[in-house]
């Protein structure tokens, strides 16, 4: 088991040790070095390919639809699609999602942290830098070497366990300059390490396998290397979690860079990824764990012939739009307030009655058994009719199966992103 440690603040070390005699080249250089004492500087920082300083990682959201997850039953209205397959932790790097990371969204994956594809699914992929430096005894710093290296996360979320399975993939190393400050025994630490929130009652390991990490001259020779991290919250057993059981921390990817002579190093940490791990019951598996870094919104498909919402994607849309009710999403953002999961009974059984009063007054020619009160803010909101009575609502009676119909979307989504008591989530409407 291996126990992660930033070996500098910021991608610096500084070490006082001679510098390794140099080969052809800068021979006058490394002994001039040596001859001094004089400090070598390791710095490691990530870029873009092209070179180019990594930009923050902004918002990201996406969209979770129900209609994706059944196959088309043209005819059958029945309110019966079956709840989406809960993704699976794969045996091994998928070159599927490798490919989807690297080419449509290689724009996002070049970010400090990466890009979150959804709850259960991240990657990253960057060029690694080691430069060396020696510094002068007038205290100016010259470059003597630069190595770099492509490394590419690909991270996955276990919906059935506390944990999360990384790998790093390493190749393309080359060394611009300075050979001689580089030995094919250098070894580089490649992999994700965790650090519980400030102030959490959360715990966490890392195991990497193999756990010491490949030789300077294994990728350069044998690339593309994998290395896998296996992140394991231990939250339960070291801590007296109450509730849902719920512990938050931050993942970062980690690049480490070590002299095989002994003579430094320093690593690099990548951006933070918030992600939490729970033991939750009322769910499909009573434990799970989800990066929580993104932000998740339901997808309401009235093309869906096969199991139609038609009336309610209506009804949400003119509260979201006339009434100004929360929880809209368009045109790939939020528009306005999120909604909020609600998991009290008590609390949601007061805001279906307060809908269904509304509904009560409502006049129809149709037989009351072919309709339902549907209620938007749905009553498992905190912006519910009952909980939240000054934020603007709807209830109208609709088609009893297109209702039944959306509410068993809603719970499949639920179920499927692991949406907590407290959670927040945005609704969008399509055609």
């Amino acid at each position: 088991m291996r126990h992660w440690k930033a070996l500098v603040v910021s991608g610096l070390a500084v070490l006082s040790v001679q510098v390794v005699p140099a080969a052809a080249g800068t021979v006058a250089q490394a002994r001039q070095a040596q001859a001094a004492d004089q400090k070598i500087i390791d710095r490691t920082f990530e870029t873009t390919d092209s070179g180019k300083s990594l930009p923050p990682t902004g918002k990201q959201y996406y969209p979770v639809n129900m209609s994706n997850f059944a196959p088309k039953r043209p005819g059958t209205v029945t309110p019966d699609k079956p709840a989406p397959v809960l993704p699976g932790v794969p045996a091994g790097p998928e070159q599927s999602f490798i490919q989807q990371c690297e080419d449509p969204n290689n724009a996002q994956v070049q970010t400090s942290a990466g890009w979150t594809v959804n709850h259960y699914r991240w990657c990253k992929g960057v060029i690694e830098n080691w430069v060396r430096e020696v510094q002068n005894p007038d205290g100016t710093v010259q470059d003597v070497g630069h190595l770099t290296m492509r490394v590419v996360w690909v991270g996955y979320a276990d919906s059935a366990n506390r944990r999360f399975v990384i790998w790093a993939i390493a190749d393309q190393l080359q060394i611009l300059f300075g050979d001689q400050f580089f030995h094919d025994n250098d070894v580089f630490l490649i992999g994700m390490v965790c650090a519980p929130d400030a102030g959490a009652a959360a715990s966490c390991t890392n195991q990497q396998t193999p756990q010491d990490g490949p030789t300077l001259a294994q990728i350069r020779d044998s690339g593309p290397v994998t290395i896998k991290t296996e992140v394991t919250d231990t939250s339960v057993q070291n801590f007296p979690l109450a509730g849902d059981k719920t512990a938050s921390f931050n993942l970062a990817s980690s690049w480490e860079a070590h002299d095989g002579t002994g003579n430094g190093g320093a690593n690099s940490l990548g951006g933070p990824i918030a992600s939490r791990c729970d033991s939750s019951p009322g769910f499909r598996t009573p434990s799970a764990c989800i990066f929580n870094n993104v932000s998740p919104f339901l997808v309401y498909d009235m093309s869906d012939t096969a199991f139609p919402i038609t009336d309610v994607g209506n009804h949400i849309r003119n509260a979201q739009d006339s009434l100004g009710a929360p929880g809209k999403f368009a045109n790939g953002a939020p528009v306005g307030p999120p909604l909020t999961r609600l998991r009290d009974a008590t609390k949601k059984r007061a805001n279906y009655r307060a809908s269904k009063a509304i509904c009560d007054t409502m006049q129809t020619a149709t037989p009351p058994r072919t309709l339902q009160c549907d209620e938007y803010p749905f009553q498992s909101t905190y912006q519910g009719t009952a909980t939240s009575p000054n934020t603007p609502h709807s209830a109208q009676l609709l088609s009893a199966v297109q209702n039944r119909e959306a509410g068993t979307q809603l719970g499949n989504y639920y179920a499927w992103d692991r949406i907590l008591d407290g959670d927040q989530f945005w609704v969008e409407v399509i055609n």
